[in-house]
């Protein structure tokens, strides 16, 4: 596997937002452009990390690299950036995330089983202060439908043990 197990990186709590249901490719990318957006306005020269998220597959999480918005709207800009991004590991996620571990953004994009439409999803974990201002400003703004839930259960559905 590619990079290291970060020990310091800790779960978000607060409220997760996340697609009810998989997303066509220029959807998903629409979406995170406007999540990007949103996160940017917020604190523009922060630190990101980017992590392979494998909570859905093996219960593993490993960094990747230092990143900032810039690098990250090129990842997300379009589906073919997208699909460059991923791994080609079945339900491995891309995490993006602040150094504080403030809130966190996963992603995924694949092919369908056909081998004919990419298709994924999403979810964002936001405090709940910032939350409520991600559910009034963009929430009816982006392209699909989210479902909400507390962090800690979403998390606690989400994760399989090593």
């Amino acid at each position: 596997m590619l990079g290291q197990a970060m020990a310091t990186f800790q779960k978000p709590t607060g409220t997760n937002f996340r697609s009810a249901k998989e997303l066509p490719s220029s959807v998903l990318s629409k979406s995170l452009c406007r999540i990007v957006s949103f996160l940017q306005g917020v604190d523009p020269y922060i630190e990101l990390q980017r992590y392979w998220d494998w909570w859905e597959n093996e219960g593993l999480h490993f960094h990747k690299e230092q990143i900032d918005f810039h690098r990250l709207f090129e990842i997300i800009g379009s589906p073919r950036a997208l699909l460059y991004a991923m791994t080609t590991d079945d339900d491995v996620f891309t995490g993006i995330g602040p150094t504080d571990n403030t809130w966190y953004l996963r992603f995924y994009l694949n092919w369908d089983e056909d081998g004919f439409n990419l298709s994924g999803r999403f979810d964002i974990t936001l405090p709940h202060e910032l939350a409520k201002r991600f559910r009034d400003e963009e929430v009816k703004t982006l392209p699909t439908q989210l479902w909400e839930q507390d962090a800690q259960t979403y998390y606690a559905s989400i994760t399989v043990s090593p």
